[in-house]
């Protein structure tokens, strides 16, 4: 992920540094849901040492701890000065099927999050 963040930035003559921090936090965002692969080693590893119901506040404060970086890195690298040359045009994308994929995955992930307490 961040190899390819890079290359796009160096094609797009914007900072790579922090286009590769965007990248890693981004890929980094869910990692804590219980959905993923880390969230679920961590629940089937805790669970018998005697933890449990802790899914939802280890995937905020994931989340949230990466938003708080996120707004360091785009200040620090001061991310409003990116050029505004946008080389796909909003009208060449679909945004019903956009849409309907963000609308499923964020209600199953609250489902699985609910049901975990």
């Amino acid at each position: 992920m961040k190899t390819f963040a890079m290359y796009l930035a160096f094609e797009m003559k914007i900072n790579p540094m922090s286009t590769a921090l965007y990248a890693k936090l981004g890929a980094n965002a869910g990692c804590a849901s219980v959905l993923s692969i880390t969230g679920i080693l961590a629940k089937n590893l805790a669970e018998p040492m005697g933890y449990s119901g802790f899914g939802l506040h280890l995937f905020l404060s994931t989340l949230l701890s990466g938003f708080v970086f996120t707004c360091v890195v785009y200040v620090m690298y001061k991310g409003w000065k990116v050029p505004n040359e946008n080389p796909l045009k909003l009208m060449d994308i679909n945004p019903g099927i956009a849409a309907i994929r963000m609308r499923l995955s964020v209600s199953g992930d609250s489902i699985i999050l609910c049901s975990d307490e």
